[in-house]
């Protein structure tokens, strides 16, 4: 072949490097909680080859007696929002049957650190970010004792992570919103999360029904809404970072005279936060049926992979969707159903609850 100079093989070497690297930059980790008795629940990280869909055990761990405080029965009552920091390489989740109550997991070394709320009041977040400095933002269900909250509706703050210190900086006029479903622009400390159930009044509402959704802008530092747009699309998740053109990847539920799956119309999209538009990328193919959860996902950083998965703790049987973008769309997808993680983690009945998958920094 053609003769190659020393510093051409160094730029291929330097090429091939930097190819791998970014190959193993991040892994697919699920959080799990799991019941080694009756009487005891255990959580475990476990690693997923995004190539095969098969599964690695990387450690087992012993949940706090306050996540765990109704021996196996507890984790089948809670579904704990989570965000991850991935500087430190820690999962955050927050459990709103425990009042709030924050678990802070060191993906690493499986270490736990949990705080409770300083405020009596607060019930823990439906939607959070990890902002930094051991600060979390985000929604949580509240009532006031006068007003359009009387009767419920969500408030707006923040809370350390070490002290649980929680300050509500507002009140959000909307009585539901979308749950482990946001995305936090740090550049402008802007909160975008949907919501339903507008109190103000007619007039200065932003949905035609109540049960609508609408595209919130939150000014993470006051609090104030900002906006409200109304979308007739529903996000699950929201990529971690935005385009260069400003709009962010997303996985969302709409255009059904698009998609036409009998089960959920589940696509791919590019969001315009500032305008609340959804720009079809590609449905999820018509023979993949999403069971459940489909909340429970994550995209990897660089937008070429997607992921979501569920546990049953009925039947123990659980799914787990690896979508692949080719060309032009998410096209490849790996399913696995995980029929023996429960037995291997040596859980009673073989049963076990997905709470999180993220792609981990390595």
């Amino acid at each position: 072949g053609p003769h190659t100079t020393s510093m051409e093989k160094t730029a291929i070497i330097l090429l091939l490097l930097s190819c791998c690297y970014m190959v193993s930059s991040e892994k697919l980790v699920l959080t799990v909680a799991y019941c080694p008795t009756y009487f005891s629940s255990h959580g475990a990280f476990v690693e997923i080859d995004t190539d095969t869909g098969n599964y690695t055990i990387l450690q087992t761990f012993k949940w706090p007696s306050d996540v765990a405080s109704e021996g196996c029965g507890g984790p089948a009552l809670d579904d704990p929002s989570v965000t991850y920091d991935p500087v430190a390489n820690k999962l955050y989740l927050d459990f709103i049957n425990e009042f709030g109550l924050l678990a802070k997991l060191d993906v690493s070394s499986g270490q736990i650190t949990v705080s409770h709320s300083s405020d009596p009041f607060f019930t823990g977040f439906t939607n959070m970010a990890y902002v930094g400095s051991n600060e979390i933002k985000g929604c949580t269900p509240t009532v006031t004792e006068n007003g359009f909250c009387s009767d419920g509706c969500f408030g707006f703050g923040q809370m350390q992570t070490i002290t649980g210190k929680y300050d509500r900086n507002s009140v959000l006029p909307f009585k539901a919103a979308m749950d482990d479903s946001h995305y936090y622009d740090s550049s402008s400390d802007i909160f975008y999360v949907q919501a339903s159930y507008d109190l103000r009044e007619p007039k200065d509402r932003c949905a035609p029904e109540d049960t609508d959704l609408c595209l919130l802008q939150v000014d993470s530092t006051t609090g104030d809404l900002k906006s409200s747009l109304y979308t007739d699309w529903a996000a699950y998740k929201y990529s971690p970072k935005k385009n260069d053109d400003g709009t962010i990847l997303a996985f969302i539920e709409g255009f059904p005279e698009l998609c036409k799956h009998p089960y959920g119309n589940f696509l791919f999209a590019t969001v315009d936060l500032e305008k609340a538009h959804a720009t079809p990328i590609s449905c999820i193919p018509l023979d993949v049926t999403i069971q459940e959860d489909e909340w429970i996902s994550s995209f990897s950083s660089d937008n070429s992979m997607f992921a979501t998965a569920s546990g049953d703790g009925d039947s123990g049987e659980a799914q787990l969707l690896i979508f692949k973008h080719g060309e032009s769309a998410f096209s490849t997808v790996i399913e696995n159903k995980l029929p023996n993680l429960g037995k291997e983690l040596r859980s009673v009945k073989g049963i076990y609850w997905i709470w999180g998958i993220d792609f981990i920094s390595q």
